[in-house]
């Protein structure tokens, strides 16, 4: 299996790199939002779901942070793939890489001055290329919430009324017949409106059963589980991506191979 890792690294730093090319170039195929004035760069990714990409570099960065504080891969594997993270241009992974950041800062601290300054360096980066044209525009039609959310909160005010006014018991527990009308990018309640309670209920139980089973000591991979159903309750697709399925499996299984190993060095 450990021929695989290596595969895997390659997978991440190959579409890294195709979104550096993407901005250095202004290619449109490699843009997160292709014919659009919003910002990002989403490599070989440009004509699927954004949410996608999302949580690729949720995987990734969680993946090759802990390969590199393994010393399995070097520090600038780890550059490629989280820096092209900043540029993606989706809230999801700003506030995922501030998750992680926030960990190693605490928790980490022989790589804590190494992170802090690549971090520094790609927020600079970032704000002198990025384009605050389309969020301005959304601001002043929709309102600040509508920017937060990118229109989530919105698609809620305007379907999730209709979901209620059909609401049965049946529906509760079981789903709705039809549910996609409902459907509000979020995944949690996208999920109880497929699914129903019982349904989500027992899809939740299987992810940790099958897939975040582990010791309680092994924190970073609980800050991933953490930062995962965090996504999943704000964002879409997490829950279903089925581009990502194979990579979320082997990121499990490597956090339960390595979970003997413990953060938290003292100076």
């Amino acid at each position: 299996m450990k021929k695989v890792f290596p595969i895997l690294d390659w997978i991440f730093i190959g579409n890294s790199g195709l979104i550096f090319i993407g901005m250095l170039f202004d290619i449109e195929f490699f843009r997160s939002y292709p014919f659009s004035e919003r910002f990002g760069f989403s490599g070989i990714y440009a004509r699927m779901s954004i949410n996608d990409v999302s949580l690729f570099y949720l995987i990734a960065n969680f993946y090759i942070f802990y390969r590199w504080y393994n010393k399995e891969v070097n520090i600038y594997k780890f550059i490629i793939v989280f820096g092209a993270s900043f540029f993606v241009g989706t809230k999801a992974i700003y506030l995922q890489n501030f998750l992680l950041v926030s960990y190693i800062v605490v928790s980490v601290i022989e790589l804590r001055k190494y992170v802090l300054l690549i971090v520094s360096a790609l927020t600079v980066v970032l704000l002198s290329v990025y384009n605050f044209t389309f969020w301005e525009s959304l601001y002043q039609k929709k309102g600040v919430l509508s920017v937060i959310t990118s229109l989530r909160s919105d698609l809620f005010r305007e379907r999730i009324p209709d979901a209620v006014e059909q609401m049965s018991i049946s529906s509760v527990l079981f789903g709705y017949r039809n549910p996609f009308p409902f459907f509000v990018e979020m995944d949690i309640i996208d999920l109880f409106l497929t699914i129903g309670l019982i349904g989500g209920g027992v899809y939740i139980y299987l992810y940790y059963k099958i897939l975040y089973n582990y010791k309680s000591s092994n924190s970073y991979a609980w800050l991933f589980v953490i930062c995962y159903f965090m996504l999943v309750a704000l964002s879409g697709r997490y829950l279903y991506s089925g581009v990502n399925a194979i990579y979320l499996s082997i990121l499990a299984m490597y956090l339960r191979n390595k979970q003997e190993v413990t953060f938290l060095y003292e100076e």
